[in-house]
């Protein structure tokens, strides 16, 4: 995996001679060029007079705390991409750099080729924040949809972003509520990659049990265990040159998750029952409902693996977002079902006022029970649909949680904020009288990229 980085640019922070000798001479290695600093003062000056591709930093300095030029770095250039070299932070750490967006951290002691990976996976990123950000793209939502049914901003520009990832090499994270494509977008970046050629292997990670995750993915040698009578592949052998597709990641067991971080550090596994590592060459995307970082704070998640899987992330929105797609996924969901049936007008307005809390998967479900309730009939009225979805009218005025009505409010408070300032993070902070880190995390808890209110009205892409 290899991207071109001539004309980088690198600020390296770290007040050991020997460790800053190290970096320099692994980023020389990929045409990077180096300025460095020992300490957060001489960092932040270096920084007010120039803007780095890439900052490279200890978190443990003479004069302070790693975070705050982060922080600084940040306030002066959103696109810069950051590896944070750490012992292993604690919980409050963690929750800070989720919070300033940094690329990825190491774990000290760490092996040159595992810098080399982190800078190469950061400087992709950076590459894809920038196509992300810029306005004159092409509009993507003619005959080629990617698998992606309607034509609302909102799709036409996942559509954009899938184009974007598929370029690359990288780890993506796809985030968002069920139902709402995450396998769909998988599958896109699949087929329209370098790796197209090979068939995308796919697995839920919520349907293995704990006690087989390990020999599922890293497989056995013969004589393992008592019932090995035979030596078995595992996941990973078989997605070696494709992709890997994992569902419901946030499932997966801390063992499981600690070895699936070698993969993606090194590209190495052992197989149970075997001494000598296997090397695969194996793109990862993963996707998930819950909150990762909520995760990561309560000790469920291991942070590591977390950053390295969202090299990038797409953040799917729920089908109330943009029911204008509505019609649009109604007749074709309508047509697969082969019967010549056809929505008049006023079906697709009904179908377009209903709440889909299970999203596109609950649309398709539900089109399909009124397909078979229509019998011979060639139209599906209003009220037909009435009757299926009259049962549940209630349901879309059903009393939330205050959590949850506490939740949408903020969430729509700083959507509009972002909006009104086109993502501006210092100007949203002024306004809404928040410190700006604390914003930032705010942000994140709520699902919510800057990212997205940038230049565009919106935006499925976020970069992490």
């Amino acid at each position: 995996m290899t991207i071109p980085l001539s004309q980088s640019a690198a600020l390296v922070v770290d007040d050991d001679p020997a460790m800053v000798d190290i970096i320099t001479a692994i980023l020389e290695m990929e045409n990077i060029r180096i300025t460095s600093a020992v300490s957060v003062l001489s960092a932040r000056q270096l920084l007010d007079t120039s803007s780095p591709d890439l900052l490279v930093t200890d978190l443990n300095l003479p004069d302070g705390d790693g975070l705050e030029i982060i922080e600084h770095c940040r306030s002066i250039c959103s696109h810069t991409a950051i590896v944070v070299l750490t012992g292993f932070p604690d919980e409050k750490r963690v929750r800070d750099m989720m919070a300033l967006d940094i690329s990825t951290f190491l774990v000290k002691p760490f092996t040159p080729q595992q810098l080399k990976y982190a800078v190469i996976r950061a400087m992709e990123e950076r590459k894809l924040k920038i196509a992300a950000d810029t306005d004159d793209a092409e509009d993507l939502s003619g005959e080629n949809t990617l698998g992606l049914i309607g034509s609302s901003p909102y799709l036409n520009r996942l559509r954009k972003t899938i184009r974007i990832m598929a370029e690359g090499d990288f780890p993506v994270l796809i985030h968002g509520p069920s139902g709402t494509g995450k396998e769909i977008i998988a599958k896109a970046i699949h087929q329209n990659g370098n790796r197209s050629s090979e068939r995308m292997v796919t697995i839920n990670c919520a349907a293995i049990p704990h006690h087989l995750e390990e020999s599922e993915f890293f497989g056995f040698a013969k004589g393992a265990f008592t019932d090995a009578r035979t030596s078995k592949h595992g996941i990973l052998e078989c997605a070696d040159r494709s992709t890997l597709f994992l569902d419901e990641i946030g499932e997966l067991s801390l063992a499981v998750q600690a070895k699936l971080l070698r993969v993606l550090d090194t590209g190495e596994f052992i197989r149970i029952g075997e001494v000598h590592p296997m090397k695969v060459n194996i793109r990862i995307l993963s996707a998930t409902n819950r909150n990762l970082e909520e995760m990561v704070a309560t000790g469920m998640f291991r942070a590591d693996l977390y950053f390295r899987l969202k090299g990038a992330m797409i953040i799917t929105e729920p089908l109330s977002f943009h029911p204008e797609d509505i019609p649009a996924l109604s007749r074709h969901f309508i047509a697969e079902c082969d019967t010549g049936k056809q929505l008049t007008q006023g079906a697709l307005e009904r179908l377009q006022r209903f709440r889909w809390q299970g999203n596109i998967r609950e649309l398709k479900n539900t089109l399909q029970y009124i397909v078979t309730r229509s019998q011979s009939s060639h139209r599906i009225t209003a009220e037909m649909v009435e009757t299926v979805l009259g049962t549940a009218k209630e349901n879309e005025h059903t009393p939330q949680p205050f959590s949850k009505v506490k939740e949408q409010f903020e969430r729509d408070y700083f959507i509009s904020l972002l909006r009104l300032h086109n993502g501006n993070i210092s100007r949203v902070a002024r306004e809404a009288e928040i410190h700006r880190p604390n914003l930032l995390r705010k942000l994140k808890e709520l699902g919510i990229s800057p990212e997205t209110y940038r230049n565009t009205s919106t935006t499925p892409f976020t970069i992490a």
